[in-house]
């Protein structure tokens, strides 16, 4: 811990620690909590703080903080704000499949439409298995006749029944919505709204990372400029007066 708290000591005064009458920028009581609490050693509690930026290093710079504290702020939004939202849209998305449901279940009617003629492949799945589409044709709920094309496996016969589902009019629709899929598509939604306010807040915290790199780039540069003539004992020309 000593090492430590030398070392920390030495990076932040510079060349006072070489004779040259220079102030140490930290006091021996900053330099005694910089070994205390924020070296290896320590606390869980303590080295959990130091690595989230909680902790009262003397080395931390202000910026170090500020993103600190935002970044805490964007977890925390996260963390109250996405399981709210995601059970939000998983309830109005299984209300309205529930609503679907029952609207499909009681205006469309399952029945057997027959095949009238023969048709062309529409698509492959295998070299054993084709699908072609063929002419059919159905009787609608009010008892009308009609007609139409289905898709079925390569080889059925004239006459083959195939069941479909028709709406009230006699349209042929696909199957109605099961009560499985409208929890599926509900689960699906409240994840999507999971993952879109967490990419949300990830994009944040990166512009923040960003804006604060470039923050501390100019602070050391600033820094260094002010630092580098006192360690190196050299002094910068005075700007030239090019009118002269």
């Amino acid at each position: 811990m000593g090492t430590s708290c030398e070392e920390a000591a030495s990076a932040r005064s510079g060349p006072a620690a070489s004779g040259q009458g220079f102030e140490p920028i930290l006091t021996p009581g900053e330099v005694a909590a910089v070994g205390r609490g924020e070296t290896a050693g320590g606390s869980p509690l303590r080295r959990v703080r130091r690595r989230v930026g909680l902790d009262r290093n003397p080395l931390r710079r202000r910026v170090d903080k500020i993103e600190t504290y935002v970044v805490l702020v964007l977890v925390a939004l996260f963390t109250l704000a996405a399981p709210v939202a995601a059970w939000r849209t998983g309830q109005v998305a299984y209300r309205d499949g529930v609503r679907t449901e029952r609207i499909e279940q009681a205006d469309w009617t399952r029945t057997e439409a027959i095949l009238t003629g023969v048709g062309t492949p529409v698509r492959s799945h295998a070299d054993s298995v084709r699908l072609v589409r063929v002419p059919a044709r159905w009787t609608a709920p009010d008892g009308t006749a009609r007609t139409g094309y289905l898709s079925v496996a390569a080889g059925s016969r004239v006459g083959t029944r195939v069941p479909i589902w028709v709406d009230r009019s006699g349209r042929r629709v696909a199957a109605p919505q099961t009560h499985a899929g409208t929890v599926a598509k509900a689960a699906m939604l409240a994840g999507l709204v999971v993952l879109g306010i967490g990419g949300l807040l990830i994009g944040v915290a990166i512009l923040l990372r960003r804006a604060c790199d470039r923050r501390r780039l100019a602070d050391w540069q600033s820094a260094w400029l002010r630092t580098e003539p006192l360690w190196t004992g050299r002094r910068r020309a005075p700007p030239t007066d090019h009118g002269a």
